[in-house]
């Protein structure tokens, strides 16, 4: 179970540090800071798969507003939710990398 937790955690940390930056000693992290790590970065990609879900969302619902209501205010809120979709996943995708890049920073800075 250690050793399978282990290869995880060292293929986790693989992705989210520079090739010159591995050669550190994993040994000084406790199994609860490499949880605590594992969970924020899944904790980020659920974030971001909440973004692209209410995106997915705004954009079926815009749709169907225009095309099965044919009444002005009906437009009006279709387009409008037409127009915030793209909006919604362009904050998604900037806090995804934002946090990631944040995540790898304190990573970083706790290993040296």
């Amino acid at each position: 179970m250690m050793n399978d937790l282990q290869t995880v955690f060292q293929s986790f940390y693989a992705m989210i540090c520079p090739k010159g930056e591995r050669t550190h000693n994993m040994e000084n992290l406790t199994l609860r800071d490499k949880l605590a790590m594992d969970r924020t970065l899944l904790a980020n990609e659920r974030t971001f798969l909440a973004y692209l879900r209410t995106f997915i969302g705004l954009i079926g619902t815009g749709f169907a507003l225009w095309k099965l209501i044919d009444l002005f205010w009906a437009r009006v809120i279709s387009v409008f939710l037409l127009a915030a979709a793209p909006a919604v996943l362009a904050i998604g995708i900037y806090r995804y990398y934002k946090t990631g890049k944040d995540l790898k920073s304190v990573t970083e800075s706790t290993h040296k």
